[in-house]
């Protein structure tokens, strides 16, 4: 039981880390964005991949998401 919640509680910090690491470099960087899209979404999901640790440096070096959520690529 504990392995389960443990597992679901890594998997949330990851997702959340992820939204914030990508939206926090799409949003600071607007001009090289589209550019830089892949290597942003490399080190966003490293940041996923490391969990609890990768959400309390994604929300420190974020300005506490400051720019919100990103998941995908966005329309311009």
């Amino acid at each position: 039981m504990t392995w389960a919640l443990l597992t679901i509680a890594w998997i949330a910090c990851g997702v959340l880390g992820f939204g914030i690491t990508l939206a926090d470099f799409q949003h600071r960087f607007p001009l090289i964005a589209s550019i830089e899209f892949r290597m942003d979404v490399r080190f966003a999901t490293f940041v996923a991949v490391c969990g609890p640790l990768g959400l309390v440096v994604a929300l420190t070096c974020s300005g506490f998401a400051s720019h919100g959520l990103m998941y995908r690529r966005q329309k311009i």
